[in-house]
């Protein structure tokens, strides 16, 4: 009986913080996504160009554009990306990325479990979109 191939789920880090992005990248390999880490916007649009990223985590506060402006041009290239905003500022207001299609806006330092769980709530939508194990 042929096995199911499932695509392993992509998942894009965009953070100037090169702990952030390393974190965040060891966590979500270690749970069987495949991960890319960019510190800028323009690595972050340039990947998404090449590959088909399932999600991406953006910080706000890049060093060359901001990142709700990076959300609108990433779901520009792939509207199904699935988009994380993360921030290291707690007056920021959410709605703005929520309105141009964020699944979350979360707060720094980033509570790993609440990442996860949006994680798993978007790709039971998507079965294309599972980790791979």
């Amino acid at each position: 009986m042929p096995q199911e191939t499932r695509e392993i789920t992509k998942v894009l880090i965009v953070d100037d913080d090169e702990v952030v992005r390393t974190t965040l990248g060891d966590i979500f390999k270690k749970r069987g996504y495949y991960t890319k880490t960019v510190g800028t916007a323009a690595e972050a649009l340039e990947e998404v160009k090449k590959n088909p990223y399932h999600f991406a985590v953006l910080d706000i506060h890049l060093p060359d554009k901001s990142g709700t402006d990076l959300l609108e041009e990433i779901r520009k290239v792939n509207f199904k990306i699935n988009c994380i905003m993360i921030t290291g500022y707690s007056e920021e207001s959410p709605e703005d990325s929520l309105e141009k299609g964020a699944k979350a806006h979360l707060t720094k330092p980033l509570k790993i479990e609440e990442l996860i769980k949006i994680f798993q709530r978007e790709t039971s939508h998507d079965p294309d979109a599972r980790p791979h194990l």
